[in-house]
């Protein structure tokens, strides 16, 4: 199955977007063939521009910013949203059947903040695959006088790549710290496209004060879906992504890792 690293736009705060990937040649998982990487731009949620990314045989990851994709207007735009696959010599899709773990990152070129998360690359369904309703419940979600929390919602939908109609039909209910609904709010977010919805804008310009709890439902496509905090005083945002379990776990598998992980974890219980 084929795998895309997506990529939002948060030009919205100012950041610039950028991203890491691992050499598949270079960790054993793809033979001997060449391997690049396809940044494929959707902006309106049209595909508006590609760039291929070469990988220098002996080199572990790439990492790669925006100023580098040769994008249309110089740089990205609000509401832009850009994947990343790997692709053969000939461009062919390459199979995702090895660990595709990315990174997103984001930069500030005034301040020299910058943000990243580990993100795993998202299997992408085929044509005419009829996608499910989405519920995401997003914990601890905060807007006050210093602190504001963005649900950074992406938006993929391969059968809709050359058109900028349609999109997804999306209920919001903000929770309170005891679970009473604080507000309601429906929204529509666009095919192919990065959506960034501010807590406050969810409540109506209000603030919060206290964590809230964000659950989304509706959507018919295929979402990634990051939380973004960000400090109103300094500009520097954190981003988060829950990462599926097998990423926990994964490394507790190799011997001499396993070893660090008990000490760690368990220090001399037995002893």
């Amino acid at each position: 199955m084929n795998r895309k690293l997506f990529i939002p736009s948060l030009r919205e705060l100012g950041y610039f977007s950028g991203f890491s990937l691992r050499n598949p040649l270079a960790f054993g998982y793809a033979g001997t063939a060449p391997v690049k990487v396809l940044l494929t731009l959707f902006r309106e949620s049209k595909p508006v521009h590609t760039h291929f990314i070469e990988f220098p045989r002996a080199q572990a990851y790439i990492i790669t910013r925006e100023s580098e994709w040769n994008l249309p207007g110089g740089q990205t735009q609000a509401g832009d949203l850009s994947t990343a696959e790997y692709v053969s010599g000939t461009n062919e899709p390459i199979p995702g059947d090895f660990p595709c773990e990315g990174q997103i990152i984001m930069d500030l070129p005034e301040t020299g903040a910058r943000a990243s998360v580990l993100f795993e690359m998202v299997p992408v369904r085929g044509k005419g695959h009829k996608y499910a309703p989405i519920y995401h419940n997003a914990h601890y979600m905060l807007s006050s006088d210093l602190f504001e929390t963005h649900a950074c919602m992406m938006n993929f939908n391969i059968d809709q790549l050359e058109t900028s109609d349609g999109s997804n039909k999306f209920e919001f209910r903000v929770l309170s710290p005891d679970g009473k609904t604080l507000q309601v709010t429906n929204r529509t977010l666009a095919y192919n496209s990065t959506s960034l919805i501010s807590v406050s804008e969810l409540c109506n310009g209000k603030q919060t004060n206290d964590n809230v709890a964000v659950l989304a439902r509706g959507g018919a496509a295929q979402f990634a879906i990051l939380s973004v905090f960000l400090n109103k005083r300094t500009n520097a945002i954190g981003l988060e992504h829950s990462l599926p379990p097998i990423y926990y776990t994964e490394a507790v598998k190799h011997t001499e890792s396993r070893k660090v992980f008990y000490q760690k974890a368990f220090g001399n219980l037995w002893n």
